[in-house]
């Protein structure tokens, strides 16, 4: 008796045996040969030497990548690394970890040494009018690019989150956002304006850790809408 069969496992590199796997061989007498010979009578089974050889060629070739392998690779992990985590491993996880470090660092220098190499190239071969026309040109595309980024992009990232987070915004946020629209149409030297906006603007685009208590910001705000149109001035809208 054993087992017969068994697969690759292509998650953990192992080749795994199951219970399933288990098989009898039967044994006939030669009455020439005065010797026990294996036999497995079952159809299908490797009989000669050269079938039994393709055979366990073509077992080792098979890929086990089933949701069971997974859980199989997890098993065989946790045995490797955690439960025999012996010196042995240690030495030789440090060894490869150290391997892989060192072939970062060697590309990694290699590309910046490259690249250094490439500019002074650049630097050292003749200035034409072409090559400075182009210069300006780049330069002029990153000066447009940080200004588009300055007036548009943050204004963008904003809408792209809010839109990541299921389009929803925080009710806070969405009440402070009102009181600024509110309160922009006001002039700013007004007392208490600049601090209110200040408040709002914390409450509408800062980091909740650094928010003040909402309801008296939305209630000096209420004050301050009051107090400017006593003044005659005009505002849109009511929050």
């Amino acid at each position: 008796t054993g087992f017969r069969g068994g697969s690759w496992n292509a998650y953990s590199n192992n080749f795994t045996i199951r219970n399933s796997d288990a098989h009898a061989w039967c044994e006939v007498f030669d009455a020439t040969a005065g010797v026990w010979l294996r036999t497995d009578p079952t159809p299908g089974a490797a009989t000669g030497p050269a079938e039994q050889a393709k055979g366990e060629a073509t077992l080792a070739r098979r890929l086990d990548r089933s949701w069971l392998a997974r859980w199989d690779s997890l098993r065989v992990f946790w045995y490797r690394r955690i439960v025999n985590f012996d010196q042995r491993s240690q030495v030789e996880t440090l060894k490869a970890v150290k391997a892989a470090t060192e072939n970062s660092g060697k590309q990694l220098r290699a590309t910046l040494s490259e690249a250094v190499e490439r500019l002074k190239t650049w630097l050292a071969s003749p200035w034409t009018m072409r090559r400075v026309v182009n210069l300006l040109c780049g330069l002029a595309t990153v000066a447009l690019a940080a200004w588009v980024w300055r007036e548009f992009g943050r204004g963008w990232w904003r809408q792209w989150r809010r839109a990541g987070a299921g389009g929803r915004l925080d009710p806070v946020r969405a009440q402070a956002g009102r009181w600024l629209r509110e309160l922009a149409d006001f002039e700013a030297d007004m007392p208490d304006m600049r601090s209110v906006r200040e408040e709002l603007e914390r409450l509408r685009f800062g980091a909740r850790a650094t928010w003040p208590d909402p309801e008296p910001v939305f209630r000096r705000a209420r004050q301050v809408r009051r107090a400017a149109r006593r003044r005659g001035q005009v505002g849109q809208g009511s929050v």
